[in-house]
């Protein structure tokens, strides 16, 4: 594939890419309605709140401790909302379950296991949603998380990265 790039585009025939990714918030219609869905931070707290026993055990999110990704987003959210605080204090009160991966987050709600998940990342949910039509996702309405890397970041690490791939042409 490498190949249909030019010659000075090409470094040890590799491809990568650099892109965004958005966390979301995902829950089973079947046992969510849609008219309850959590659109947004405050709707996932109000419903937390307004009702703690059937969502008790049925949250999930990431273990921040075991998961970089978990942590880079609940960092994020810290510095971003005035919200995080409460988040974290709600999903402590209904037993909030911390788990390490995405695919294990994603498999338990669409199985049932929990309700709703916190963070997630959007493509992963994505790709399962195409064979799980009761999977929803909801990129949160106050605002969403992009993960990555900014255009400015990503023209400079891209330009980076060609010197770099230049330097090696030269040097060999």
């Amino acid at each position: 594939m490498t190949g249909r790039l030019g010659q000075g585009r090409r470094w040890r025939n590799e491809l990568f890419g650099l892109t965004r990714e958005p966390a979301a918030i995902i829950y089973n219609r079947r046992l969510v309605p849609e008219d309850q869905a959590p659109l947004s931070r405050y709707a996932l707290l109000d419903a937390l709140a307004r009702d703690p026993g059937r969502y008790r055990g049925k949250v999930a999110t990431y273990d921040i401790g075991r998961s970089g990704v978990g942590y880079v987003m609940a960092f994020s959210d810290s510095l971003r909302s005035s919200t995080f605080g409460r988040l974290v204090q709600a999903f402590r009160s209904v037993g909030a379950e911390a788990t390490c991966c995405s695919a294990e987050i994603i498999d338990g709600v669409a199985r049932g296991r929990w309700l709703v998940a916190y963070n997630v990342l959007g493509s992963y949910a994505l790709r399962r949603a195409e064979a799980e039509p009761d999977l929803r996702i909801v990129l949160p309405q106050d605002y969403t998380l992009l993960l990555g890397l900014d255009r400015e970041k990503r023209r400079r690490m891209l330009s980076d990265w060609t010197a770099g791939a230049a330097e090696a042409e030269w040097s060999r």
